[in-house]
């Protein structure tokens, strides 16, 4: 399914809820989203937030040459377990990861592995996503 999505660049000073969208695309998965992200990231040499057009939830990608001076975070990810409750799934493996895009393809390599819905969190974090 193509959806619509919405690419904002980081501008000094100003809040990202502020911030006009840089460029509006119709892209097949987040995986593509992240991509093109990326690519405006270097591009402009600034932090892209991303989001589904109808989701004001956003995901952030850094430019590459900063990606390398990022630190990890511990990101923990849950498989869906039937008849079991998200907030009562035990935390199924963690992961050292250094962006949203490295998390969101390590969650989707284990849906792929479990054939089920996995939700994942920064560990500092208690906003989860889902793959």
């Amino acid at each position: 399914m193509v959806e619509l999505v919405e690419f904002k660049v980081k501008q000094a000073g100003v809040r990202w809820e502020d911030t006009p969208a840089m460029e509006t695309s119709l892209c097949s998965s987040a995986h593509a989203a992240c991509v093109r992200a990326g690519e405006l990231a270097n591009e402009h040499r600034a932090e892209v937030r991303w989001n589904w057009a109808w989701s004001l939830q956003g995901h952030y990608v850094a430019p590459a040459w900063k990606k390398s001076r990022k630190r990890s975070q511990q990101v923990e990810f849950r498989v869906k377990r039937p008849g079991v409750p998200w907030e009562k799934t035990p935390v199924t493996e963690t992961a050292e990861c250094s962006s949203f895009y490295e998390a969101f393809v390590h969650a989707e390599g284990l849906a792929a592995k479990h054939g089920v819905e996995v939700r994942w969190s920064w560990q500092e974090s208690a906003q989860e996503e889902i793959s």
